[in-house]
């Protein structure tokens, strides 16, 4: 008798086991699907690489969290050359294949005149309220981008006759984070002065 009770509630016992399976299982979906809803970015926009410490010298996720779009994938492009004869800083994040943030630091050429005629008149769209920015002698700045000279004399031997790296940092037109902006163009000027032996 006890034999046939045993056989009679294996079932019972495999049929709750199931159901508390998969109840956890819709629970651990619901979390994912809500995390996704809330705006949160997938977690691959929490790498080292996303942040572009390697042009700036610190982490920039608090920026770079407002500036970069809610996207179901992200990538980074960075590059970091620095010899003798050239440096070229840069780092690009993408969201969804589109570029939502670059920073650029390099050679530019001629003085600090010819690098504000370039810059007003190539690359960037300024805007029409573009201003000049008090860093490193000037520089402009509106909603989206951000461009600034670095003065770098202690590299006078490899540059020649240029006198400085054109240090910018942009987004899409469409963008609107102008503190964000250049706040970043700041820290990439200051870090690259130092690594690049610019003083």
């Amino acid at each position: 008798m006890m034999d046939v009770r045993r056989e009679r509630t294996k079932p019972v016992t495999w049929l709750v086991v199931v159901v508390a399976v998969l109840l956890a299982a819709v629970a651990a979906l619901s979390v994912v699907l809500l995390s996704g809803e809330s705006g949160n970015p997938p977690r691959s926009f929490e790498s080292t690489e996303a942040e572009c410490s390697a042009v700036t010298g610190t982490s920039n996720t608090a920026e770079l969290r407002r500036i970069v779009p809610e996207a179901s994938f992200y990538s980074v492009k960075s590059e970091t050359l620095v010899n003798k004869k050239s440096a070229k800083l840069l780092c690009e994040v993408r969201a969804d294949d589109e570029v939502a943030v670059r920073l650029l630091v390099k050679e530019t050429a001629g003085d600090r005149e010819d690098w504000a005629k370039y810059i007003t008149r190539t690359g960037i769209d300024w805007s029409s309220d573009r201003h000049s920015v008090d860093l490193y002698g000037g520089g402009f700045s509106d909603a989206h981008a951000a461009a600034l000279f670095l003065p770098c004399p202690g590299r006078a031997e490899a540059m020649g006759a240029n006198e400085g790296m054109s240090v910018t940092v942009f987004t899409p037109p469409d963008g609107s984070h102008e503190k964000d902006v250049l706040r970043l163009a700041k820290r990439a000027a200051k870090h690259a002065s130092g690594q690049l032996g610019c003083s």
